[in-house]
């Protein structure tokens, strides 16, 4: 992938800078990109949020895990070992127990010394991930001591066994036709239904996200989008891009 102008190497991560467009950055977002994608493929959408943010620097993080190329010749990243069966949901959940996701002790650094670059905290900064990247922003997010402004995970889930030191205002914003994480559930009988309510515990599915979150006490806001699969739209990228103008008012008061 060619890299641009605007790429930077730093404090263990590749990344695409947006800077803001009002000359100073009063915040800082950092966006995730999901499984398989990169940062070229969310450039379009890195600049909505800039022209929507104009007092943010917008950081659009790449994965630090290569993949094979994509069937269009694309490059693909990700963030951690994933492959979204039950099966991978299970080992890093087994991770969660342990306390022991790798890519989220890196993010928390990177993210502390990018706000330290700009004489920002967690007071000034939103977190944007999409899929996998919302997956791990939740995780970040939650693992932080002092809480970020705000979160939007984007057709994404709450893996189970999530610790939460702090909590943040989230959006979750998920299509009803997305494919992934919004699946209509069967209703199994006699022994597929025991195995199922083991299952349920490894879900990555919406429903089960809503209540881990509320089994923890987390508020949150829902966006439902009737149409949306399990893509981005301009009217999603504007949803989170307006949630976090409003969160990152909030906790500076103004």
């Amino acid at each position: 992938m060619k890299k641009p102008p605007n790429w930077h190497n730093e404090d263990g991560f590749e990344f695409a800078l947006y800077p803001a467009k009002s000359g100073k950055a009063k915040s800082l977002v950092i966006v995730l990109h999901g499984h398989g994608s990169n940062t070229q493929n969310w450039d379009v959408h890195a600049r909505q949020l800039q022209d929507e943010m104009p007092d943010c620097d917008i950081i659009n993080l790449q994965g630090p895990r290569r993949l094979p190329d994509n069937p269009d010749g694309s490059e693909g990243y990700t963030w951690t070992a994933y492959q979204g069966s039950v099966f991978s949901v299970f080992k890093q959940s087994l991770r969660l127990v342990f306390n022991h996701l790798p890519v989220v002790d890196k993010l928390d650094s990177f993210i502390d010394k990018q706000l330290a670059k700009r004489g920002l905290t967690e007071d000034d900064l939103g977190l944007f991930g999409n899929s996998m990247g919302g997956i791990v922003v939740l995780q970040t997010a939650l693992n932080r001591r002092k809480p970020v402004a705000g979160v939007v995970s984007h057709s994404s889930a709450l893996l189970p066994f999530t610790k939460v030191k702090s909590k943040p205002d989230i959006l979750l914003i998920m299509g009803q036709k997305d494919e992934v994480f919004h699946k209509p559930e069967a209703k199994p009988k006699g022994l597929k239904k025991i195995f199922n309510a083991i299952a349920r515990r490894f879900s990555v599915q919406h429903n089960h996200t809503l209540r881990r979150l509320r089994k923890r006490h987390i508020n949150f806001t829902e966006k439902l989008f009737p149409d949306l699969t399990h893509a981005v739209t301009q009217d999603s990228i504007h949803e989170g891009a307006q949630f976090l103008v409003k969160a990152l008012k909030r906790r500076k008061g103004s």
